[in-house]
């Protein structure tokens, strides 16, 4: 069992145009709150002993939201009183924690990943952080992650401008607490200040073969309207 963080505190610029009452992590998808889905799919693989949730912009909303209702995992909060960004807002969270392995999730996309493959894969590698990677045919709004046959990760690329193939992150990570230990706190970032320190380390890729959505921009959650939960 693992203990799961989830950073949902950014403002979500992008999709206020769409949802401008609420956080981007209770974006509605077809009805169903998008932090209660992702918070289901960690409780179905039995993998996951607690959510932590990394909030900040509109948190009252969230804190609400499940004072109204139970939650499918015991949940413990971390606020974010100033933005933190991912880095900031991961070791701030992580007095909320007592594992040596966390998972982190990004608040605004998910995919159906095998948690029990996942954390399996990670220990065999005797990693420090392994990040789920996924195969897209079209890079142009994110980033790549380079990595040798083995899966050992060699390098992230800056989003391209043109339209070419390769893996980028699922937006989700096992990292081993102690690796964190020597980043300061305060605002920061996990992909560009924490990962190309981290190379030195062992950094795995694990590749994800089935669905994967994100509700980060208001194509992409449209997208998401109109396909629903990809299972």
């Amino acid at each position: 069992m693992v203990e799961a963080i989830i950073l949902a505190g950014g403002l979500g610029t992008r999709l206020a145009s769409v949802v401008p009452t609420l956080p981007k992590a209770l974006a509605p998808i077809r009805g169903k709150p998008f932090l209660d889905t992702m918070l289901e799919r960690l409780a179905q693989s039995k993998m996951i002993a607690k959510a932590v949730l990394a909030i900040g912009y509109r948190s009252d909303a969230i804190l609400r939201h499940y004072e109204e209702r139970s939650a499918p995992l015991p949940l413990a909060y971390s606020i974010e009183i100033e933005p933190l960004g991912t880095g900031g807002a991961l070791l701030h969270a992580l007095s909320q924690t007592e594992g040596k392995t966390l998972l982190v999730l990004n608040g605004d996309c998910f995919c159906n990943l095998f948690y029990s493959d996942f954390i399996s894969y990670h220990s065999s590698k005797n990693a420090d952080l392994t990040l789920a990677v996924l195969h897209s045919n079209d890079l142009r709004r994110f980033g790549s992650v380079e990595f040798t046959d083995e899966g050992r990760i060699t390098r992230f690329q800056e989003k391209s401008q043109e339209k070419t193939a390769g893996y980028l992150s699922a937006g989700i990570y096992l990292i081993e607490r102690e690796v964190l230990s020597s980043f300061a706190n305060g605002p920061c970032s996990i992909e560009t200040d924490f990962f190309p320190k981290l190379l030195a380390k062992n950094m795995y890729a694990y590749i994800h073969k089935g669905s994967f959505l994100d509700i980060g921009t208001p194509q992409s959650y449209q997208l998401a309207q109109q396909t629903g939960w990809i299972t």
